[in-house]
């Protein structure tokens, strides 16, 4: 009885034995997998990466893209406490400096995963965009006012340094001037990893034709009368305005704005001359041009109004 009490016993730890066998047996031979979820949208110009993690099989994973658009590439992870892998790049700019080529939607970009004959994939569609600029004028501007302004955060990295704001009095031609600044705001879609320019441009519908109180004239603004031209030293006139407000200590470049890499928020300052004259509501806009350095768009949103609300009363 008790040699049969011990064959059992025997035989019940072999089967244990056994299945703890299969078990590991099993999890080792668990399938690979990648984790992740990639965004789908990538913008010229802009770094796009993303993070894959992995688990399953002996922990010797290799990885490969298929089916990927030339501006991306992988890079290892060297980091033992997490398996993974890195897709990055920058479209229109690695991978050959395509620019505008590569913007297209790519489907099925393929990431595999291999590991001792075990194989697990993910694929995903990676829709490239431009990366656009649009421009936002003041809400409504009161002649005579300096527009008030927010706070930047100390050493922001997304954001434009304020233009100097201090009114100016110049002379002309034997004019006199007091001229107001006004701010309108341009935005960058996304955070560019090179420098960005656009060049920008007032105008108006005034008629030079007619006097300023005749028909339309009342409404639009004219140049360098009601704002000012501070940008253009092709013509003669306008350029007397930029001498008179040039100063080497103004960061701010006139004609030109700059987003600086990462940042996505800058302004365009105009001056606007305060007279003594009881006027209607005058506006002219700023329109923004060619995208002279880097890789941008300008965007549906390219020009904005600037009304000039008068200050004096209307008998």
């Amino acid at each position: 009885m008790l040699q049969t009490n011990r064959i059992v016993v025997g035989l019940t730890l072999l089967l244990l034995i056994g299945g703890i066998s299969a078990c590991s047996n099993e999890a080792s031979t668990k399938n690979v997998e990648i984790l992740g979820a990639p965004s789908p949208i990538a913008y010229l110009g802009v770094e796009y990466s993303y993070n894959f993690g992995s688990s399953g099989g002996e922990n010797l994973h290799n990885y490969s893209l298929s089916n990927h658009p030339a501006w991306l590439s992988l890079e290892t992870i060297n980091n033992n406490a997490r398996l993974g892998v890195i897709a990055r790049g920058v479209p229109g700019i690695t991978g050959g400096r395509r620019g505008l080529e590569d913007v297209t939607k790519n489907e099925d970009v393929t990431l595999a995963l291999t590991d001792n004959g075990k194989y697990g994939s993910f694929s995903w569609d990676l829709d490239v965009k431009e990366n656009t600029i649009e421009i936002f004028g003041p809400e409504g501007y009161v002649e005579g006012t300096v527009p008030e302004t927010d706070e930047q955060p100390v050493n922001s990295t997304d954001e434009c340094a304020y233009p100097d704001m201090t009114v100016k009095n110049i002379t002309v031609d034997g004019v006199d001037y007091k001229l107001f600044p006004v701010l309108a705001e341009v935005n960058l879609l996304q955070p560019s990893v090179e420098t960005v320019k656009v060049r920008y441009e007032f105008r108006t519908s005034y008629d030079e034709n007619r006097t300023e109180q005749d028909g339309p004239n009342k409404s639009r603004a004219r140049k360098n009368h009601d704002y000012i031209i501070d940008y253009d030293k092709d013509d003669s006139e306008n350029l007397k305005f930029y001498n008179a407000l040039y100063s080497p200590d103004d960061a701010f470049e006139p004609g030109v704005v700059t987003f600086e890499p990462g940042v996505t928020k800058c302004f365009i300052r105009a001056y606007v001359n305060e007279d003594l004259v009881a006027e209607a509501t005058e506006t002219f806009s700023i329109y923004l041009g060619e995208v002279i350095e880097g890789i941008a768009t300008v965007g549906a949103q390219k020009f904005d109004a600037v009304a000039i609300e008068d200050n004096e009363p209307i008998v």
